[in-house]
């Protein structure tokens, strides 16, 4: 999973991986729909792990770069409908503050 060469965020393929909805509202492939926490480590350690920068980035270690972002809402727990609901407060690159919606 990616939003590199789209122009939405991860948010975007969390809720349709999620909830298998198009941007109708159709909803495509219903069985092929994952779990809230299995969409988030697909955006995060899957995705550095299939760029063989596990050892660097996708989990929040010492030593890693500590690239995050803060949301709004916990999207561990967030009705899945509701995704898309959910904002950015803050972003984090390498440790430092570098947007902040306050």
């Amino acid at each position: 999973m990616s939003s590199d060469v789209l122009p939405i965020g991860p948010l975007v393929g969390i809720f349709a991986a999620v909830t298998r909805q198009g941007a109708s509202g159709r909803v495509f492939g219903a069985d092929e729909a994952i779990t809230i926490e299995e969409a988030v480590k697909a955006y995060t350690i899957n995705g550095a792990y299939i760029n063989f920068d596990e050892d660097i980035k996708g989990s929040l270690e010492v030593g890693k770069y500590a690239d995050m972002i803060v949301l709004s809402e916990d999207i561990l727990t967030v009705d899945a409908q509701r995704i898309m609901d959910i904002q950015v407060e803050q972003t984090y690159v390498g440790g430092q503050l570098v947007f902040s919606a306050k």
